[in-house]
């Protein structure tokens, strides 16, 4: 195997590493900022393997979007009970995170920092998770400096951009990609 083609398998393989350690850590500390972060890099992980995997047929397309945007509201709908639940005081929401999750933060942010310089491209994922890394950071901040809810509202954000990315994927993507198919 030539260096290039290695190092595509290695950078794809991997595209799933952040969200699936953020998610581990979320679930371990009992933290919605992780949790819903884990929900953010899971989208982008999907953007990147159906663009890595291109071009697609149509209904295949289809079918991975419609899985992936059902994944996504349900995913929306886990982060949400777990804030509500944390608000309303089912159960306490962990502290753990002080030490160590500062730096999985900053290792997430530099592994989306080098697959993104791997293959830059102008679909706007670059600024979209720019955006989300910089709002978690301040969720994190507030949250530890005595403003507890701000991880929630982070979170609750979160999932209503996962429900409104769920939907557009599964409803309207994936009814343009069965079009464009033919087999609608």
């Amino acid at each position: 195997m030539r260096w290039p083609e290695s190092r595509e398998v290695m950078f794809g393989s991997a595209t799933w590493l952040p969200a699936v350690a953020a998610m581990a850590a979320g679930l371990a500390w009992r933290d919605c900022v992780l949790l819903a972060g884990a929900g953010l890099l899971a989208v982008f992980a999907f953007r990147q393997g159906m663009q890595r995997h291109a071009p697609w047929q149509g209904w295949r397309a289809a079918l991975r979007c419609i899985t992936a945007g059902m994944a996504m509201m349900l995913a929306a709908l886990g982060l949400v009970l777990n804030v509500v639940g944390g608000v309303v005081g089912w159960w306490p929401p962990g502290r753990a995170h002080t030490g160590g999750a500062g730096w999985l933060l900053l290792a997430i942010a530099a592994l989306l920092v080098l697959f993104r310089l791997e293959r830059l491209q102008g679909d706007g994922q670059w600024r979209a998770g720019a955006t989300a890394s910089f709002a978690a950071a301040t969720a994190w901040v507030a949250a530890d400096h005595g403003l507890p809810f701000a991880a929630c509202v982070f979170a609750a954000g979160a999932a209503l951009w996962l429900v409104w990315e769920g939907w557009r994927l599964s409803h309207d993507l994936a009814t343009g990609l069965m079009n464009a198919d033919g087999r609608r």
